[in-house]
């Protein structure tokens, strides 16, 4: 198990370090390339569409993981159900896309490339779909190439339009034409739903009740749908506060910093959640002392990583600003010394958070990040008016600290009912 564990973790790290770079790459062009204004335009949109992605899965490929996990084979049933209702999706999609637009409550050209760049927004709502595939098989270079698709789009969009009109329009119809292509490949293997052809692990199941099938699908549903809103209200809602109270320009700004910071994230997220994940729900039932011995080592190691990453971040924050995204963007190097602090807070956390995609914490964790949406949307609206982009770092780690505190503290709890229940 240690030695399968460690292949497939270093498939994942390799692949995440690929899309790291990938991000980091595009980030450095178009702040290289666009003003201030333009970029803030770009990445604002690249922003919301996290967002605006929730309306076509809503969270669901979670629940169909855990269908699989549970049904075995009957599991075709829900995803092939679930997939007929993205019509629905595509409709609430265009909704919201609607209010958005003329309710003005972005900026003119971030409004405009959302709308040149619709396909790409399909392309990330397909992706949480065919990456399931795959968690399903245990394929992890699989799931590598899946996510790698989706950068890959944003990054030679950018590239490419250096060639031609170096322009937000130009990157925007670039990267259409390219997330068209994407979709079709997204869709080769979402039709393996439907081939019924996944390698589904062998096992003893539970029997799927078909009875209110649609009734049953969108009851487990809605909690990943409402976690998944409330998780991207939480972590997306920066950029888009600062657009409404400050400007395209101080979105710019922030997400230089913001941008090294995500990508720190990107390790215990993609990690623990694609290597981890699907074996938890296993875990979870049938041995829990290996969910103990993860909870334990694992925040303990994601702890000592965390800092170690701020401690040797912090003296280069200056130089890596500057080298990365050039001297107009130096305002953003003080932000991204402050927003260090939240690196340890977020890998520790992210132990605890995988642990609580199991059995039936997700309600537990839909109420934790209403919680911090709540306390992040009220902090900002309060703060950035006052203190500016000064307020939004503030927002950030408050919320951060929040959210790991009732997240370890309920995890420790279900780890330890749960081991006294086994006992």
């Amino acid at each position: 198990m240690k030695k399968i564990l460690i292949k497939d973790g270093m498939i994942l790290f390799l692949g995440t370090a690929i899309n790291m770079l990938i991000m980091l790459v595009m980030q450095v062009i178009l702040a290289r390339n666009l003003n201030l204004v333009e970029y803030g335009a770009v990445v604002s949109s690249f922003n919301f569409i996290n967002f605006l992605a929730l309306f076509i899965s809503f969270g669901a490929s979670e629940f169909i993981l855990k269908s699989f996990g549970q049904y075995g084979h009957a599991g075709y049933r829900i995803v092939q159900t679930w997939i007929k209702l993205i019509p629905i999706s595509l409709v609430l999609l265009a909704g919201a896309m609607f209010i958005t637009y003329f309710s003005g409550i972005l900026g003119e050209l971030t409004n405009i490339f959302l709308l040149i760049i619709i396909p790409n927004i399909l392309l990330q709502g397909l992706l949480p779909l065919t990456l399931t595939v795959y968690q399903i098989e245990a394929n992890y270079k699989k799931i590598v190439v899946i996510n790698l698709v989706l950068y890959m789009t944003r990054l030679v969009a950018a590239i490419v339009s250096l060639f031609f009109e170096n322009s937000v329009y130009c990157i925007g119809y670039i990267l259409s034409g390219l997330s068209i292509l994407g979709i079709l490949y997204y869709y080769s293997h979402i039709r393996r739903y439907f081939k019924m052809n996944i390698n589904i692990p062998a096992g003893e199941y539970r029997s799927l009740d078909e009875h209110n099938l649609y009734k049953k699908i969108i009851k487990g549903v809605l909690p990943y749908a409402l976690l998944a809103f409330f998780y991207y209200g939480f972590y997306q809602s920066n950029i888009i506060f600062i657009n409404i109270f400050l400007s395209e320009t101080a979105v710019g700004l922030y997400n230089a910093a913001f941008t090294i910071i995500n990508l720190t994230f990107i390790i215990p997220t993609i990690v623990l959640s694609q290597l981890f994940n699907p074996r938890l729900h296993f875990w979870i039932k049938n041995d829990i002392n290996k969910v103990i011995y993860l909870f334990m080592k694992g925040s303990r190691w994601m702890l000592v990583l965390g800092v170690a990453i701020s401690a040797l971040l912090f003296p280069f924050s200056h130089l890596l600003i500057q080298l990365l995204f050039g001297t107009k963007f130096s305002e953003a190097a003080i932000i991204l010394m402050l927003l260090l602090i939240i690196i340890p807070i977020r890998y520790i956390q992210a132990v605890s958070d995988a642990i609580m995609n199991t059995e039936n914490q997700i309600n537990i964790k839909v109420q934790i990040f209403f919680i911090v949406f709540v306390v992040n949307l009220v902090l900002n609206i309060i703060l950035i008016p006052k203190m500016g982009l000064n307020g939004v770092v503030l927002t950030t780690i408050l919320s951060e600290t929040i959210l790991f505190l009732l997240t370890f503290t309920f995890c420790r709890k279900f780890i330890r009912n749960k081991s006294l229940g086994d006992n």
